[in-house]
């Protein structure tokens, strides 16, 4: 056993074959296993597990979009004040709350397929995650809770677009928008409960270049809302 592991595994199949009889209990265990893995053996249980030049990168990955306070009530406090039935676009990785001036990306079903930026650009930095590689996404769930007693209906999507890069005057333009994911309203009673939703993927596979935002709509303007980073995006890198 221990000479084919050594050998560099020229005989994989007799191997996996000598495992699938031995009982190997604790770190012996583990150590044959990432003893094999050196090796770069896939067989049945690793095939999960790829590396080296030209394969896939099946590592789960996570992003995050979130802000801290998002205030919607006029002379509250917050320079924010946001319109009912409006799709927003909220931070990436958490990166704080909402400027004087927003990201506002359409008043129907769902967000705008496309953005044209005028005096938002500052805004939107913020707000978009770049795509440098092919991923796939996997799962996509948010949370919210409301400081009031009276919510508001909310409403979410994950959006990708193209993304003018050629910084002239169209610079942060976005076209082409695509749901990658969705769910079903959810009318917040207020802040007695927290809410929770995993979406429905609805197109998963991104290709590098693309930029993603994650957009947030409300029916009304009672609440003051928080998110926090608990808007969790997992994926993996592909071809």
């Amino acid at each position: 056993m221990d000479d084919l592991v050594e050998s560099g595994g020229k005989d994989i199949d007799s191997l996996i074959q000598s495992m699938a009889k031995e009982e190997f209990v604790g770190s012996a265990a583990m150590q044959k296993r990432i003893d094999l893995l050196k090796k770069g053996v896939q067989k049945n249980w690793l095939q999960k597990v790829k590396a080296g030049i030209g394969q896939h990168n099946v590592n789960t990955q996570y992003a995050h979009f979130g802000f801290n306070a998002m205030d919607t009530n006029i002379g509250a406090g917050l320079s924010t004040v946001m319109s009912a039935n409006t799709h927003y676009a909220i931070p990436f990785t958490n990166s704080g709350g909402f400027g004087a001036s927003q990201v506002a990306i359409g008043t129907g079903t769902n967000p705008d397929t496309s953005f044209t930026n005028s005096t938002e650009g500052h805004e939107l930095v913020s707000k978009i995650w770049y795509i440098p590689d092919n991923i796939t996404i996997d799962r996509v769930i948010w949370f919210s809770g409301a400081d009031a007693a009276t919510g508001d209906t909310l409403r979410c999507h994950l959006m990708s677009y193209d993304i003018d890069t050629g910084n002239g005057s169209t610079g942060g333009d976005l076209s082409n928008g695509v749901v990658l994911a969705d769910g079903a309203d959810i009318t917040n009673a207020g802040y007695e409960q927290t809410y929770y939703q995993q979406m429905t993927i609805q197109s998963a596979d991104v290709n590098a270049g693309k930029v993603l935002l994650f957009t947030w709509r409300q029916d009304s303007v009672n609440g003051d809302f928080s998110n926090k980073s608990n808007n969790q995006i997992s994926f993996k890198v592909r071809e």
